[in-house]
């Protein structure tokens, strides 16, 4: 996918998630090592599905305007019809806003169990 920065996480174990003060951390067990995704400033936060025994089918962050536009779709459900215009005007203002480096998305889709997509302002990847 262009415009995308994929971690290296495949097949990985997300054990657990914070939301602290505004800023979400993914803890994911990978080689024998935990590994701390940390999404500072999250504008927006979607989970579904976390269960026990979640593995990562991949990670990554997106600028890609197609990918940007379905995900954005899912953490801002569309409203009614008469609200409509105001809607998609809100979303292309989101969507310069990640073009140009203001906000990041963050998504995680899974072979089994949670999928996140999280808006925000960085994100940063660790060691624990």
């Amino acid at each position: 996918m262009p415009n995308s920065k994929y971690l290296e996480l495949h097949d990985a174990k997300l054990i657990g998630i914070n939301l602290i003060d505004g800023n979400l951390e993914l803890h994911i067990a990978s080689n024998f090592e935990i590994i701390k995704i940390f999404a500072k400033g999250v504008e927006r936060l979607i989970c579904n599905d976390f269960r026990e025994g979640n593995i990562i089918l991949e990670i990554f962050t997106t600028k890609d305007q197609e990918v940007c536009k379905t995900l954005l779709k899912d953490l801002y459900p569309k409203p009614t019809i008469e609200t409509e215009a105001k809607h998609n005007i809100f979303l292309e203002k989101l969507l310069h806003k990640i073009a140009s480096n203001e906000l990041t998305l963050l998504h995680v889709a899974p072979s089994y169990g949670a999928e996140i997509t999280a808006l925000c302002h960085e994100v940063t990847q660790s060691t624990l």
